[in-house]
C-alpha cells in the first residue's frame, strides 16, 4: 500500500472537542491509516490510501461536520 499525507488548516476550530470529533469523521473514510488532529496549530494532518479516499472526500467530511478545510 503506497500512502500520501496532506494537511488541512482548519482555521474555525475552537475547543478540545473539535480535533476529537474531525478525527473520528475521518477515521471511518476506507482508506485512512491515521489522523493527528492539533488544536494549537489548527492542522490536521492524514496519511491515506489515494486508490481508497481523495483529499476531496476528506474536505467533504470536515465540511459536514461544519468545519471550513484549507489544504496547505
Amino acid at each position: 500500500m503506497s500512502t500520501q499525507t496532506t494537511t488541512f488548516t482548519i482555521p474555525d476550530m475552537h475547543c478540545e472537542s473539535c480535533p476529537k470529533v474531525i478525527k473520528i469523521s475521518l477515521e471511518e473514510l476506507p482508506g485512512i491509516s491515521a489522523v493527528n488532529a492539533d488544536l494549537a496549530t489548527k492542522n490536521v494532518t492524514v496519511i491515506y490510501d489515494p486508490s481508497k479516499v481523495t483529499t476531496a472526500q476528506m474536505s467533504t467530511v470536515i465540511k459536514e461536520n461544519g468545519y471550513t478545510p484549507q489544504t496547505s
